[in-house]
């Protein structure tokens, strides 16, 4: 995956700003930023379009803003030289398609059908704008589609709202979610972006895990919590379950965390491990379960009050 092509997904969210000149610009990028939303997007046919580009780029280099509706070749050679990151397109248009190509930059071609997808992936594209996504069935109808075409990844734009996120990131192939910025300050704009990543990622409690020293005495305790609350029992290889929330571990020393472990679960773990390495902190990789470019399971390198903290999906 390219580093704007990742970028993209890792940030999961992608704004379509309206600003009505450069400085807005600027200052809707920067709110957005702070709510944890670093790319977004704005239409060429703004009348501040290469000014808002150019102001973004010089105030916050490390934003990734591109441009959408482009139509034409000329269009896509203004875009590159007011420093958009990327192209997004409404549709497949072959010319603006190839022309990014020949050049090397990032494009990312609009479909809403089978016949769209697979010419897409005929001309080597494995990220795809799926457009109008709301009037197409929403994340229902991008789920479905999506089956058909394995590791190719998705930005679903058209008629998406934050309370729309979850369903979205549900979805292995979603690259990103593109949402209209509607607020009016830079305090509302930030708000948007928290509860937008809020909802990308869905991180909710999985379960507690108790370290004890062996096998039995782990059976034994997670017993007593089912014979205290109807909690249910399993048992493991490493020790038991009662329900769903309690784990028991029996293998002394070898269990990860002081006094034992906590997980929490989220929509995608790789998307949330990218969340989490932004904010400072690191993981144990030699935990990981599943592939790299899916993983299912891993564990973060600190302890927090002496439990060890897992991911899972």
């Amino acid at each position: 995956m390219s580093s704007v092509k990742q970028v993209v997904f890792n940030c999961g969210i992608m704004p379509l700003i309206k600003p009505k000149d450069a400085e807005e610009a600027v200052v809707m990028c920067k709110a957005l930023a702070e709510g944890g939303v670093y790319t977004a997007e704005i239409n060429f046919g703004a009348e501040c379009f290469e000014a808002a580009v150019k102001a973004v780029n010089e105030n916050l280099p490390d934003y990734y803003i591109g441009a959408c509706g482009v139509f034409a070749k000329d269009n896509v050679k203004t875009a590159v030289n007011s420093g958009a990151k990327f192209i997004s397109l409404y549709g497949f248009n072959k010319d603006v398609i190839e022309y990014c190509q020949l050049t090397g930059f990032t494009v990312f071609p609009g479909v809403s059908s089978p016949s769209d997808i697979e010419n897409a992936v005929l001309q080597g594209f494995d990220m795809l704008r799926f457009y109008h996504a709301g009037a197409q069935g929403g994340a229902a109808s991008l789920k479905a589609l999506s089956e058909h075409y394995k590791g190719i990844k998705f930005i679903a734009c058209g008629g998406i709202g934050v309370a729309d996120i979850a369903d979205y990131a549900k979805i292995d192939s979603l690259a990103a979610c593109v949402l209209d910025l509607n607020e009016k300050t830079p305090e509302d704009s930030t708000k948007f972006a928290k509860q937008a990543v809020c909802a990308l990622h869905g991180f909710r409690f999985a379960h507690v895990g108790i370290n004890l020293e062996d096998h039995g005495t782990a059976v034994g305790v997670a017993g007593l919590f089912n014979q205290l609350f109807s909690t249910g029992f399993r048992e493991t290889a490493g020790g038991a379950f009662a329900g769903d929330f309690i784990e028991v571990m029996g293998i002394g020393k070898k269990a990860m965390g002081t006094t034992g472990h906590i997980g929490f679960r989220a929509h995608n773990v790789l998307r949330a491990i990218a969340y989490f390495e932004r904010l400072g902190y690191e993981f144990n990789y030699d935990t990981m379960l599943g592939t790299k470019e899916n993983p299912t399971f891993i564990y973060l390198k600190k302890e927090i009050g002496g439990y060890a903290i897992h991911i899972v999906k």
